[in-house]
């Protein structure tokens, strides 16, 4: 994964909101230009306070935490801190032996860059091979694996043609996880076919755990939102036409 300098970053005072804002579009600007270019600046308005409010109830409050939290955010999706494929990293920041915040943030991010290195490749930013995978992925095919009597040794299947190097960094156990924040997210949105269920674990493992409310992906997070007289089958099928739209765009650069 490609990695970022933040040595400049390194300072106890508390970042001023607008100059802050202001430093964090420049800077990602300078190290995720794909991301401006593609998601727009309004857009990334909106990951950077959302990246403010969350970041703070951890209490990372200076320009170097909460850049390196955005900054993972970025690469990680918004709800990493929380996302059952990451257990570290709420573990970390939980963590009450690392006593200084910057600590924790510090650590996380270590954590996060040799995770990325591994499942998506050093120098890289988006995992584009998993991405021209889940392009080719019709949503009947999506779907298919979780109606088997036997699922998991389909759905297994599925992700490892997906993006084999983050699946076996899950393992079983995280695909246990995932299966079941799969289900909580789709009940919530008055999903319960199974083989609806199945497009949301897939777009969790594709996107990260917040891919229906991430500030980064809102046109996704859009799809997902309810809408009157839609059938929530209906916008299972809506949220996954707007990731594989996504999608292509990002591959167009790539």
């Amino acid at each position: 994964m490609l990695h970022i300098r933040h040595e400049q970053l390194r300072t106890l005072e508390q970042a001023p909101q607008d100059a802050f804002d202001v430093f964090m579009v420049e800077h990602i600007g300078v190290h995720f230009p794909r991301h401006m270019a593609l998601f727009g600046g309004k857009t990334i308005h909106d990951v950077i306070q959302a990246g403010r409010q969350r970041g703070e109830a951890w209490r990372l409050r200076t320009k170097h935490q909460l850049c390196l939290y955005i900054d993972m955010m970025i690469m990680l999706g918004a709800g990493f801190d929380s996302d059952p494929q990451l257990p570290w990293a709420a573990a970390i920041l939980r963590d009450q032996s690392i006593t200084h915040p910057t600590a924790r943030i510090d650590r996380v991010y270590a954590e996060a860059m040799a995770y990325l290195d591994r499942v998506v490749g050093p120098k890289e930013v988006f995992p584009v091979s998993a991405y021209r995978r889940l392009t080719l992925l019709s949503l009947h095919k999506a779907q298919a694996p979780w109606s088997m009597s036997n699922a998991m040794p389909a759905v297994t299947a599925l992700f490892a043609g997906l993006w084999p190097e983050k699946l076996l960094e899950l393992g079983d156990d995280g695909l246990a996880s995932l299966t079941t924040a799969a289900r909580a997210m789709a009940a919530n949105r008055g999903i319960t076919s199974i083989s609806h269920v199945g497009v949301y674990a897939t777009l969790m493992f594709m996107f990260g755990y917040s891919f229906d409310s991430d500030p980064m992906f809102s046109v996704t997070a859009a799809a997902a939102a309810d809408q009157p007289g839609r059938a929530p089958e209906a916008g299972v099928e809506q949220v996954y036409g707007e990731a594989v739209r996504l999608i292509n765009q990002i591959l167009k650069g790539n």
